[in-house]
């Protein structure tokens, strides 16, 4: 199977151009952002979107954390930054966990913005059988499948429990065979670039 390494840029130190760099050298294909584990918030927007956009420039897509919890929840939140950063790269924007509990706020953004799309990781399998996978099934079908795409946050899902759950998950909104494989691998591929 194909995989792919992403890069998270600590915006915050005067070298991120010269790591940048050398992440592409190696053949790195996105960045990432991580709103709790690099404590973004408002205040930092603008060091993150210089990053972002150099990031874009050299060729790679542009992943944000999009969970939503823990204590912290109301001081890092990202998805106004990402309306901020849709307007100024063309590049993928992938928003991991789909915005978790705020995924209707998450489906909004990604219908302004044609180059935003969505992963499942840990949100589908953490409110499973809840109001919000109602909204998920929602969001997908709104969005179109290939919007979306299968994460698994392994090791806070474990991959076999993460696959069960979107299998589950699928079955029990009537999602086509074709949706579900674009779910679990189209959309990863064509980001990736892989045939």
């Amino acid at each position: 199977s194909a995989f792919s390494f992403s890069y998270l840029p600590d915006f915050r130190n005067k070298t991120w151009q010269e790591t940048l760099n050398s992440a592409v050298d190696v053949g790195v294909k996105s960045v990432t952002f991580h709103n709790y584990l690099q404590k973004i918030d408002s205040t930092v927007y603008d060091n993150v979107k210089v990053v972002a956009v150099e990031a874009a420039r050299a060729g790679l897509f542009i992943c944000l954390c999009s969970a939503y919890g823990s204590a912290d929840m109301f001081r890092f939140h990202i998805l106004p930054l990402v309306i901020e950063l849709a307007a100024e790269v063309t590049c993928p924007i992938v928003l991991v966990h789909g915005g978790g509990e705020k995924i209707r706020d998450a489906l909004l953004i990604a219908e302004h913005a044609s180059n935003i799309y969505l992963d499942t990781s840990f949100s589908l399998s953490w409110w499973s059988k809840s109001s919000v996978e109602i909204d998920f099934a929602f969001a997908i079908n709104k969005l179109g499948p290939d919007r979306w795409m299968f994460g698994s946050d392994d090791p806070f899902v474990e991959i076999n429990d993460a696959i069960s759950s979107h299998e589950e998950f699928f079955a029990r909104h009537d999602f086509s065979d074709r949706h579900i494989d674009q779910i679990m691998s189209k959309t990863a591929n064509k980001l990736l670039n892989v045939k």
